[in-house]
């Protein structure tokens, strides 16, 4: 593809000695073994030069541990609210309608509001009682992690200055980004923005991960649902759907290894929306629908959020020539669609109507509708600008 005139300069990439450019090059055209395959699927650094590994590793324990304890975090402090509500707050402080769930939205990812978690905690426990241990244990975890964060997240390959990184291992950096094809760093200008803008990959993959990030609500009013039945003790109503997010774990894993494996993306998100949308259907006609089915649908909700993932991969490969197209939506398509999810599941999910959210549940199942055939747009436009007719890539 030809540069266009209003790009950036490229950011020329210096030399990596050849004890390291041509070993990491040469091992990715050898030719492999069964077993050097297999283990390249588990873990996709075992078939890479030693330095390459060792480079990988440190990525892996400072980027890698960070993100996945800052997702932790967040959940956790999150869920403490959820959990809280179900577990006596409700009643206890009187809350009713919207008036806990709007709560929610402002204290997400906001490190310094986890203090009212303490407050809250002060009240009740999941147990009724007047302490506040749950929260300070969510409360002290992510003012570690923000700290870490400061000098885990190393910036771009082109302005890195972290000291963990030796200076062979930052041109290592770059050199990958040559061989990936991916641009350098190109600065936020007017006429790049009109560039970027003028393609059809802001507006649809934006529109994509909206529909899909609104669509992700269904399954975490399950403690509702619990509770509503009056069986359970309060551990069960918040142990129960715990579960939803073993399934996550294990389906991200799934997904990312066959993604990689196979080299496709766009399938597996049509099986997880699939999937997805058979749960909507669900617990949107609930009535007449089996008491283990209802269950089952709530567990099938964990089959969504590893999907994220994918689609975000294959919007990167689709912007890697483009730096400042692919930093630029990467950043908007999570913003726009968070910025959607703050005030949506206000309206369609109303708590004085639980557990059965007839409003909310169906407009789920649009959403992920919607997002199936943005989806399909996507696609579509890829393979007619790529010239690709095999209709799984």
């Amino acid at each position: 593809m030809k540069p266009q005139d209003d790009k950036a300069t490229a950011v020329s990439v210096p030399e990596l000695p050849v004890s390291m450019s041509s070993r990491g090059e040469r091992s990715s055209v050898e030719t492999k073994s069964l077993i050097q395959k297999f283990r390249s699927v588990i873990w996709d650094t075992l078939d890479r030069s030693p330095e390459e590994r060792k480079f990988l590793a440190k990525i892996d324990f400072f980027i890698l541990t960070w993100a996945g304890f800052t997702y932790f975090s967040k959940n956790l402090n999150t869920n403490n609210v959820s959990n809280a509500y179900v577990s006596g707050m409700k009643e206890e402080l009187n809350v009713v309608g919207n008036e806990c769930v709007s709560n929610l939205h402002h204290d997400v990812d906001d490190v310094s509001f986890t203090f009212v978690f303490e407050i809250h905690g002060s009240l009740r426990n999941l147990q009724s009682t007047d302490q506040n241990r749950g929260y300070v244990i969510s409360q002290i975890p992510s003012q570690i992690i923000c700290t870490r964060g400061y000098y885990a997240l190393p910036d771009l390959p082109s302005t890195t200055r972290v000291r963990w990184l030796k200076p062979e291992e930052k041109l290592l950096a770059l050199d990958r980004m040559r061989r990936a094809g991916k641009q350098l760093e190109e600065p936020f200008t007017v006429q790049g923005l009109k560039r970027v803008l003028k393609k059809w990959h802001f507006w649809v993959y934006t529109t994509y991960y909206t529909f899909f990030i609104c669509s992700e609500n269904i399954g975490t009013y399950m403690n509702l649902w619990l509770k509503s039945l009056d069986r359970y003790t309060v551990a069960e109503i918040n142990t129960y759907p715990t579960v939803i997010n073993a399934i996550t774990i294990v389906t991200t894993l799934c997904y990312g290894w066959t993604s990689d494996t196979l080299q496709v993306r766009a399938p597996i998100v049509y099986f997880s929306l699939f999937v997805c949308f058979f749960a909507a259907i669900n617990l949107t006609v609930w009535g007449g629908v089996p008491f283990e089915l209802k269950w089952a649908s709530y567990y099938l909700t964990g089959f969504a959020p590893g999907s994220g993932p994918v689609f975000l991969t294959m919007v990167n490969e689709q912007c890697a020539g483009d730096s400042l197209e692919r930093k630029f939506i990467l950043g908007t398509t999570n913003a726009v669609a968070y910025a959607f999810n703050a005030w949506i599941p206000l309206l369609t999910y109303n708590t004085t109507y639980a557990p059965r959210f007839l409003v909310g549940n169906s407009t789920t199942a649009v959403f992920i509708f919607c997002a199936a055939m943005t989806l399909t747009l996507a696609v579509y436009l890829q393979r007619r600008d790529a010239g690709i007719k095999e209709w799984w890539q």
